[in-house]
């Protein structure tokens, strides 16, 4: 795996090589769950910021989010404007000797907000390390397995619906647990199941919170305004434009998901899998149909899955 070496002081973070989008997540959870930056104070940010005019627009979702995580790390005086931009210009002069070209301006922020931030501290950077490596294990392969599961075992199904904490870990540990690293805490996700006449979907309306737990980070069509506005208003359309076309006899429900608590659709399994195993079961759940925006492939597309499996190793992206 290819990484990349981010120079703290004394100390060096060989991370993994991803983008400045998935860097920036990740960092603002780690502020956020280790207290330097509360929660609710990069909401209010982002508020007031919007509430200047022009701020979004012409601005992607994600590269908002990392300009207010800025300010605010200004505003508490984490990072100074001046060793912001004489790190930016350090950041700058490692890509250029390594013939690196910056695909987007922010990212080189982010590289010096997470210096800054960070200091010589040996304890923040090997928090935020493992902070790093959890997250890490967080794709969607982790809910489709927990779906494929209940699939297959009624007495799981049942359990989950109830207590999912309580019956992931009474099954299998390893799905919460990674290395003696807890990547997923349930407490407060809640189990929403589709039927014949009843199917749900998941967003947040407020901001970007998302079950990251099991599917790991959004796609942006999740944290657009579009989506957002549309599947509360006009849901039954907008899944139809998008291809789910659901009957008129089918209730559609909208969960509004929050930080509180968070939400996973278990799909109905497809028709037609009655003699597939549990893990080709879990190559058929996709991300989108855990959230309720798509269903699960026939299993016709089976030995497609199987295919790209044996060429990448795993399958960490689903249609």
């Amino acid at each position: 795996m290819l990484t990349r070496t981010i120079d703290i002081g004394s100390h060096n973070l060989a991370l993994p090589d991803r983008s400045p989008i998935s860097s920036i997540l990740i960092f603002v959870c780690f502020l956020c769950s280790n207290e330097v930056i509360p929660f609710e104070q990069s909401r209010r940010k982002k508020d007031e910021l919007e509430a200047k005019q022009g701020f979004n627009f012409g601005f992607p979702y994600f590269d908002s989010r990392i300009i207010r995580i800025r300010e605010v790390l200004k505003d508490k005086g984490i990072i100074k404007e001046a060793d912001l931009q004489t790190e930016v210009e350090r950041q700058k002069g490692h890509y250029e000797k390594k013939g690196k070209k910056v695909v987007n301006p922010l990212e080189l922020e982010v590289l010096a907000m997470i210096n800054l931030t960070l200091g010589d501290s040996m304890v923040m950077s090997r928090a935020f390390e493992r902070h790093y490596e959890q997250t890490k294990g967080r794709t969607p392969i982790t809910g489709a397995r927990v779906v494929a599961k209940a699939w297959v075992d009624p007495d799981f199904k049942a359990l989950l619906k109830i207590s999912p904490k309580e019956a992931i870990l009474g099954w299998d540990p390893s799905v919460i647990y990674a290395k003696d690293k807890e990547i997923i805490d349930p407490n407060g996700l809640e189990i929403l199941e589709n039927t014949k006449k009843l199917h749900n979907v998941c967003v947040c309306t407020l901001c970007s919170c998302y079950p990251r737990e099991y599917l790991g980070e959004p796609p942006l069509w999740y944290v657009s305004k579009e989506y957002k506005q549309r599947i509360i208003n006009e849901s039954r359309k907008y899944l139809a434009d998008y291809g789910l076309k659901l009957n008129d006899d089918v209730e559609i429900r909208v969960y509004d998901i929050t930080a509180d608590t968070h939400y996973m659709v278990l799909p109905m399994r497809p028709k037609g899998t009655e003699k597939l195993s549990e893990e080709e079961l879990s190559m058929l759940v996709t991300r989108d149909s855990l959230l309720g925006a798509g269903l699960p492939l026939p299993p016709d597309r089976l030995p497609e899955l199987k295919k790209a499996i044996m060429e990448k190793g795993n399958l960490l992206s689903y249609p």
